[in-house]
């Protein structure tokens, strides 16, 4: 899909972060937006400062909940016949704790966006497209933590890992259909991902909300919806935004090699691992 100007682009988690670098990306690509989020003031906020450049439609949309995926279609085909462009963008992150202390809550909550989200949107759009049989295109996020673990963070790992499968899977039913596919593995991005979710845990506990945020960590999201609008025009799979973390998957696909040949792995080497990651800038 190398022109997209014209198309319809419906990106979820529209509203800030991620989603919203991608959008601006493909406003400025001359596509139109569908602005999926949950948080109306927010999505409201980011259509108003996107409407100058392209036609913006904000869409209050839960991906955890299949009915809305249905009727949200059904407004968008009734409006446009369709969309061009699916960015199964929206997620959530997890506080740092070990797998014993996270909550069945918590462990469904974020499975419930990050996975049955994903998946939702596919099962809403992969047919309608089908049926058109024009070329589109879909992008999944994931995480590079789709690609190795880190200790505390077990839900949101296995969330990520479990969309890396989906993706990939869905890429082989795809072959020889017109719809492209694209999976997103960032790394640290500057979003307000983080704070969002840990100020969910404080009004869970019935704390009172922190005063500031903190600071953004990472490369800017306009940086991801960069790689993210090259990737659909020339149909790139594998979108990685941080190539210094090649370093720290080669040593898990060794590890992985040595069991294939009988080889053990040593505390050492998941040390390594772990630290490697530690041990990357930032942003």
């Amino acid at each position: 899909m190398e022109q997209l100007a014209g198309k319809v682009a419906l990106v979820t988690g529209g509203a800030s972060g991620i989603g919203l670098g991608i959008a601006r990306e493909l406003a400025a690509a001359g596509a139109t937006l569908v602005l999926a989020d949950i948080d109306r003031a927010q999505l409201d906020a980011a259509a108003d400062a996107l409407g100058d450049s392209t036609t913006v439609v904000p869409e209050v949309l839960d991906v955890s909940d299949r009915q809305a995926w249905e009727v949200s279609a059904a407004r968008l085909e009734a409006r446009f016949g369709g969309i061009d462009v699916l960015v199964n963008n929206a997620g959530v992150g997890s506080a740092k704790q070990p797998i014993e202390q996270i909550s069945e809550r918590d462990w469904n909550w974020i499975f419930s966006i990050n996975v049955h989200g994903v998946r939702n949107g596919l099962a809403t759009w992969v047919p309608r497209m089908k049926a058109r049989g024009c070329v589109t295109h879909i992008v999944n996020t994931a995480s590079i933590l789709g690609h190795f673990a880190l200790p505390g963070a077990s839900d949101y790992v296995a969330t990520k890992f479990a969309v890396i499968g989906m993706t990939e899977s869905l890429r082989l039913e795809l072959a020889g259909t017109p719809i492209g596919i694209s999976l997103l593995c960032p790394g640290l991005v500057a979003t307000p991902l983080s704070h969002t979710r840990s100020e969910r845990m404080r009004r869970d506990r019935g704390e009172a909300p922190a005063t500031e945020p903190p600071p953004a960590l990472g490369i800017d999201a306009a940086r991801v919806g960069a790689d993210v609008v090259r990737a659909i025009r020339v149909n790139a799979f594998y979108v990685f935004t941080h190539p210094e973390y090649e370093s720290v998957v080669a040593l898990r696909n060794a590890d992985i090699l040595r069991g294939f040949s009988q080889g053990e792995a040593t505390g050492e080497d998941v040390s390594m691992l772990a630290g490697a990651f530690l041990a990357l800038p930032s942003s």
